[in-house]
């Protein structure tokens, strides 16, 4: 019985003025609403802080807009962090016009999609994306690596969350991802490549390091993305504060035998022919149907693997625990895993907790949770909370343990 009502602001007006429906429609579109939670209102805060007026799809789009759902239950007795940014999960809605098709390869489709391309990494020429709330003090930098068929949109929501929260958030897409596979500016990057993904993020902390040398920087990484932090942490340890491995386990489950068996065979004889890994990517990499649908409809990501791919990935994931031993022990590392993941065993995490040597470690089980945990737009609240408290924490202690050693270091001038 929930009445949905748009308010939207004096300077938004004009152009979102006979868009009510068409607005209503992309968000039932992008994010289907749960018909038992009830809703007062959804409410226009505005612009997102990294939008302009090129974040358009088409000239006839309506622009951006962060919708926060508000309950009548909803009070004033939150808590800080919830004040301080939208609700994570199904109630909150990013809204963008959906794409029409799915496209490849043309120079100006990232432009208006997922976070901003700012010209801060240019020079780098990496495909990196940024998050950042101008009206929240800094208090840390999170990169985000994505898992293998995603890209560095797909955090789009857990990078907004964090930024509510005074990190500046940061992705970039791996070798055979993203803006590397389907933009020609980086054509080089076209095939899955982990060695060279895991140079590209040592290239971007070092940046970041250099440039924000008083910020704690931590490295979050998901199934194959958390195995190029790792090597990227072992690389050089002084780059990282922290390390958060998310669904990083070393050994894959066992599939449906038939169908594996079937693509094996077909993929054997052609490693380097595109296989669609669609029954795959909807069977296994979520428990929740929503996260893998939208996975699948994602323009932007990967349904075609060639068999050379596949096997790189599962090669390149076993051997993290051998690189985990390198990291330094300051770099605290949590590591999130859900138990109904069906992509790696839960258990191999085991494997890699042993030989990290941090003085700092800990493990997260998740029960009703599967393999894909943070690039979705439908976050459980289980998942983001673990992962927030822990770095608003370590973000406390590193900078905390930064003050105490500039008070000792004053006195002697």
């Amino acid at each position: 019985d929930g009445k949905l009502e748009y308010i939207p602001s004096s300077k938004d007006r004009e152009k979102i003025h006979g868009e009510s429906v068409r607005l209503a429609a992309a968000v039932l579109r992008m994010h289907p609403v749960d018909t038992e939670t009830p809703i007062a209102k959804l409410k226009i805060l505005g612009k997102m802080p990294f939008s302009d007026e090129t974040d358009y799809d088409n000239s006839d789009a309506p622009p951006w807009q962060l919708l926060e759902s508000v309950s009548p239950s909803q009070n004033d007795s939150a808590d800080e962090t919830e004040k301080q940014g939208p609700v994570i999960g199904q109630p909150s809605l990013f809204v963008r016009p959906a794409p029409r098709q799915k496209l490849t390869r043309i120079n100006n489709l990232f432009a208006p999609s997922f976070g901003k391309i700012g010209p801060e990494f240019e020079t780098l020429t990496l495909p990196v994306r940024e998050w950042l709330n101008p009206l929240m003090p800094a208090r840390g930098i999170v990169v985000l690596v994505h898992g293998t068929t995603q890209h560095s949109g797909s955090f789009e929501l857990f990078a907004n969350h964090l930024s509510t929260l005074g990190f500046k958030v940061v992705s970039v897409d791996m070798r055979g991802h993203g803006r590397w596979y389907h933009s020609e500016g980086f054509r080089e990057g076209e095939n899955v490549n982990f060695r060279r993904t895991t140079q590209d993020l040592v290239v971007l902390l070092t940046h970041l390091k250099v440039k924000y040398p008083t910020l704690p920087v931590f490295c979050i990484g998901e199934s194959s993305g958390g195995a190029v932090a790792v090597r990227a942490g072992g690389i050089n340890p002084d780059l990282l504060d922290g390390l958060v491995l998310v669904s990083p386990g070393t050994r894959p489950c066992v599939f449906n035998p038939a169908m594996v068996v079937r693509d094996f065979v077909k993929g054997i004889t052609h490693l380097n022919k595109l296989m669609d890994v669609t029954r795959y990517i909807t069977r296994y990499s979520s428990d929740d149907n929503r996260v893998t649908n939208e996975m699948v409809s994602d323009p932007l990501s990967r349904t075609e693997l060639t068999s050379k791919e596949v096997l790189q990935t599962g090669q390149f994931i076993s051997t993290t625990p051998k690189f985990a031993e390198k990291l330094g022990k300051h770099i605290s590392v949590l590591i999130v895993q859900g138990e109904e993941d069906r992509i790696v065993s839960p258990g191999s995490i085991k494997t890699i907790y042993k030989h990290i040597h941090s003085t700092n470690k800990s493990v997260v089980i998740l029960p009703d949770c599967g393999h894909v945990l943070l690039g979705t737009s439908f976050l459980k609240p289980q998942v983001v909370s673990s992962i927030s408290k822990w770095l608003v924490e370590r973000s406390k202690e590193r900078n905390s343990n930064l003050t105490n050693m500039s008070k000792k270091i004053a006195p002697h001038g």
